[in-house]
């Protein structure tokens, strides 16, 4: 349960970053 949980955990940061990245590089386009 407790390397199940820090999988998890892992995935969530990932697609948190991934998502932040997207909605820079998105900003970044928009501006130039």
């Amino acid at each position: 349960m407790c390397k199940f949980g820090k999988h998890n955990l892992l995935i969530y940061l990932f697609s948190t970053l991934t998502k932040n990245h997207a909605l820079t590089e998105a900003r970044v386009v928009r501006d130039s």
